[in-house]
């Protein structure tokens, strides 16, 4: 619960399969967060050696830069969401954020997450947009960065439908 004053704790719920390099710069980009918050690293039964090593070493390392950090990782794959939902069983925060182990948060994303929270208290979620300015390359990711930034700028402020990238 809640102290009268006092920031809404925030949880972070980081899926992640076979995610080693994607998951180095995801983790990089939180731990930049101004934002103190528990991170939670859910991996989804990696086949790859390298990356559960990788996300062992990546969880450990960092607790304590926002705060405590939790690696779960489940005895078989079952995709992105059910990595989500194990997650946030496990998260303590007051508000859950699922952040992509392919996505990089700016350092504002999470105070910002928080502050949407905290000024309408009837909202049930937030999702985040896509970069104006992707860090992809390739023509066809650009397009497609810039074609999601477009469309959740340009779209209704009130969503019917929701997705968990960010």
């Amino acid at each position: 619960m809640q102290a009268r004053g006092q920031p809404l704790a925030l949880s972070v719920v980081v899926p992640a399969f076979n995610a080693t390099g994607n998951l180095e710069r995801c983790l990089a980009a939180l731990a930049a967060s101004t934002v103190e918050h528990e991170l939670v690293v859910v991996d989804d039964c990696s086949t790859d050696p390298v990356a559960v090593a990788a996300a062992r070493r990546l969880a450990l390392a960092y607790g304590g830069r926002g705060g405590p950090a939790h690696l779960l990782e489940l005895e078989r794959n079952a995709g992105p969401g059910v990595a989500r939902n194990r997650g946030a069983e496990a998260a303590s925060g007051a508000v859950v954020a699922f952040i992509d182990s392919d996505v990089l948060v700016r350092p504002d994303t999470l105070e910002r997450l928080r502050a949407a929270f905290e000024g309408e208290p009837g909202i049930a979620a937030v999702f985040g947009s896509y970069d104006d300015r992707p860090d992809s390359p390739g023509v066809i990711t650009e397009y497609r960065n810039l074609l999601h930034h477009w469309l959740h700028q340009s779209g209704p402020r009130k969503a019917t439908t929701f997705w968990a990238g960010c």
